[in-house]
């Protein structure tokens, strides 16, 4: 129920925001409060991921909103708030792909018009954050579970390795000491000479 429920915000906020730039509340704050009923209704012990997951994309944009106030608006941190308490965790690639998608249509806006003419372009994040939204809603979990949760064997942490390790240095002795016996080692013929 989560995912016709987070398109059926992402889908009207993305063109309104285009048309009028502005993310309207009344699609937004009652997509919130789905939100959590969705997620304590269907998977009440993931809750409080879901709620860390929207206060921390809220609050992520909420800082850049304040260092550049031209660039978005408070509609987009409530945006990325929903979207982080739809999605929990995969909420990072979603904000990811917000942020490298609108990144690449400034870019290729300022390469086009100029950066002086380009920087003055309005160019609304909505759009970016619901391409984002459905990119998590789709591939989030996968993605997370690529970058996240898989990380590489410790080599020590093998099982067997360390009686291999073991095994291989009793042999490299054992050999040492079978050369260094042998009447043909030339620290044996050594010795036969000082005897001599």
């Amino acid at each position: 129920m989560a995912g016709p429920g987070l398109v059926s915000v992402l889908v009207p906020v993305a063109f309104i925001d285009l048309d009028h730039r502005i993310i309207p509340n009344a699609i937004v704050l009652p997509g919130a409060v789905a939100a959590v009923a969705i997620v304590a209704a269907t998977e009440p012990s993931e809750l409080s991921e879901h709620l860390i997951a929207g206060a921390a994309a809220a609050a992520f944009l909420l800082v850049a909103v304040l260092a550049y106030p031209r660039g978005m608006g408070m509609g987009d941190v409530k945006l990325a708030g929903v979207l982080g308490l739809y999605l929990g965790r995969s909420v990072g690639p979603a904000m990811l792909v917000a942020l490298l998608s609108g990144t690449i249509v400034g870019v290729v806006i300022i390469a086009r018009k100029g950066a002086a003419e380009g920087r003055k372009t309005a160019v609304p994040f909505g759009p970016f954050l619901a391409l984002g939204g459905l990119v998590g809603l789709f591939f989030g979990p996968d993605i997370v579970d690529c970058t996240w949760t898989r990380s590489p064997e410790p080599l020590t942490g093998r099982p067997g390795h360390a009686q291999g390790l073991k095994d291989a240095g009793s042999g490299v002795d054992t050999t040492l000491r079978a050369r260094s016996a042998s009447p043909s080692h030339p620290s044996w013929q050594g010795h036969k000479h000082d005897v001599v």
